[in-house]
């Protein structure tokens, strides 16, 4: 199933990273980090080329932490994400691409995307396996 196009903008997207890329150039890629088993219903979609964000900050960081421990990372925003959604190139993955996009509210950005850094934050959650945990996190420093 195809992802739906978004023609409107969400109020923030959110990407986290351990280095801060403000002002980088991001190209769209398949990512290194997709889940994918053999036989699995639990896999990520490893064909579309593609810049991850989510909703929120806590979506952004169950899509890249399945361990929930304590990290620090910097936290960005799509600085171009009106001309994005124009060129209609937001768009929100199915669950047959992204198996836990309910758990990560995860958007693809599917052109070049500048980053904007908005901040660094301490972040971290427990008990994944019972149900969607509350993370936690706190700003160390806002840009």
């Amino acid at each position: 199933m195809k992802e739906k196009v978004i023609t409107k903008c969400p109020n923030r997207l959110f990407h986290l990273s351990p280095q801060n890329h403000n002002g980088e150039w991001f190209k769209p890629r398949v990512p290194e980090s997709i889940v994918s088993y053999f036989n699995s219903e639990d896999n990520e979609d490893d064909t579309v080329r593609r810049v991850c964000f989510s909703g929120s900050i806590s979506g952004a960081f169950f899509a890249i932490s399945f361990d929930g421990y304590p990290r620090k990372l910097y936290v960005h925003v799509p600085e171009n994400i009106d001309d994005i959604v124009k060129r209609r190139k937001l768009c929100k993955p199915t669950t047959e691409q992204v198996f836990d996009v309910n758990y990560t509210d995860e958007y693809w950005i599917k052109c070049k995307v500048k980053m904007k850094c908005i901040g660094y934050v301490y972040i971290s959650y427990r008990d994944r396996f019972f149900d969607k945990p509350h993370v936690k996190f706190k700003y160390i420093k806002r840009y």
